[in-house]
């Protein structure tokens, strides 16, 4: 009697039709340093990029610096811990930046809105000096129609840390304006620095106001930029009708056109439009760029934002109200 000996081997072959389960692919982890969530500006950027992780299947590490410099280096350790493959590094002091990028062992970078060396591959974000000139031609048509180019007092909220930024949307704001109204004579222009006095922005801003306003009692007709968010807008606006001094500000001209500015910019005839950032459309922008920078391919050095004035007019087609 013969005895039929079968040897089946299953090792890497398929058997029956059935393959081998395979090993599931490693989730792909990107970091990202936050600048500050506390800006509704950044909130949503960071909201964009969660659905976009989401949407792509990507592991995003978060942690927000919250505008301070310590706690960006602090998060570039924190992120660093994560073992990610690339990261989107958002923190806003470039003294620093170089300590950062070492904190997280200067993994390819895609920076937003503010530079971060050395280690940045990519910029996501504002065409910063166009945002600039389209906010201060704005401002400047509302002005000669409405004031024949006659005020008494511009206000200009500005970012001096981030010089590069700073001379590209207030200098190119003033530019804009200048272009349209003539020079903005020195004693009419009143800056008010985000980071004179604390980590608090919003009450730097607002506490600046109300002492320009003090020390300009006779100020009737006032102009106004804030080229950085609408929540500077809103505090600026909101220190001047503490103030009493509401009906002096004529005419404000914002960047942003985040979310927590639409109700201005819909209701408030003071508020006659802001650049649009756009940042619910970061996200689409900044992932995939990092994703292809932790992949080893290739990406454009400058990814910018097209900028648009919004306004009372177009608003309601560029954000349809919920209903």
């Amino acid at each position: 009697m013969k005895r039929l000996f079968v040897l089946i081997v299953t090792c890497g072959l398929a058997l029956g039709g059935l393959t081998p389960a395979t090993q599931a692919k490693e989730q792909l982890v990107i970091g990202y340093l936050s600048g500050g969530e506390a800006s509704p500006f950044v909130n949503q950027v960071t909201k964009s990029l969660r659905a976009e992780a989401k949407k792509l299947k990507v592991k995003l590490v978060e942690c927000d610096s919250n505008f301070l410099s310590d706690k960006a280096l602090e998060c570039a350790k924190t992120l660093s811990a994560a073992k990610p493959k690339a990261i989107i590094n958002w923190q806003f002091d470039p003294t620093v930046s170089a300590k950062v990028c070492e904190g997280y062992k200067n993994l390819p970078t895609v920076t937003l809105d503010t530079p971060n060396e050395p280690c940045a591959k990519v910029f996501v974000g504002a065409d910063n000096y166009a945002a600039g000139l389209l906010a201060g031609d704005a401002l400047g048509k509302w002005t000669k129609t409405k004031l024949n180019c006659v005020y008494d007092v511009f206000l200009a909220v500005e970012l001096p840390t981030l010089a590069d930024i700073n001379k590209k949307r207030a200098g190119g704001t003033r530019e804009g304006f200048e272009k349209v109204c003539g020079k903005v004579p020195d004693a009419k222009y009143k800056m008010i620095d985000k980071t004179q006095g604390g980590s608090d922005a919003l009450e730097n801003i607002r506490r600046q106001t109300t002492d320009i306003l003090t020390a300009n009692p006779g100020a009737k007709a006032i102009l106004a930029s804030s080229p950085y968010s609408d929540a500077d807008g809103i505090a600026l606006t909101k220190a001047v009708d503490t103030a009493g001094r509401g009906s002096n500000l004529k005419a404000v001209i914002n960047h942003g056109a985040e979310a927590v500015g639409h109700d201005y910019i819909r209701n408030d005839a003071r508020w006659i439009g802001s650049v649009g950032y756009f940042p619910e459309r970061y996200g689409a922008i900044a992932l995939p760029a990092a994703i292809k920078l932790a992949t080893g391919q290739k990406v454009a050095k400058e990814l910018l934002m097209k900028h648009q004035v919004v306004t009372k007019k177009n608003i309601n087609k560029i954000y349809p109200k919920e209903k």
